[in-house]
């Protein structure tokens, strides 16, 4: 889960750079709506994934079964680092 929250940090970090750079229209891309909704989408999926993330570790280092918390946080963690590289690329 942790290794998809790094791709998924990268392909925030990296679309937000971009959208703040690049111009179109007399002003940075960033200002759109669409590219905004992108980027908070992008950022959502990625600090519930992450939340997910602490709280099975939260649950291991307690001593409490966490099988069910991983299980959960990579599949989230996962699919957050698909889309977050797929709308990076858009």
């Amino acid at each position: 889960a942790a290794q998809a929250l790094g791709i998924a940090q990268a392909s925030l970090d990296v679309a937000a750079k971009y959208a703040s750079e690049r111009v179109a229209f007399g002003k940075p891309i960033a200002t759109l709506y669409a590219i905004q909704h992108k980027l908070s989408e992008m950022a959502c999926r990625l600090e519930s994934s992450r939340l997910l993330t602490w709280r099975a570790a939260a649950d291991k280092d307690a001593g409490r079964p966490f099988s069910k918390q991983a299980a959960m946080a990579k599949l989230c963690a996962s699919e957050t680092a698909t889309f977050c590289a797929h709308q990076a690329i858009q």
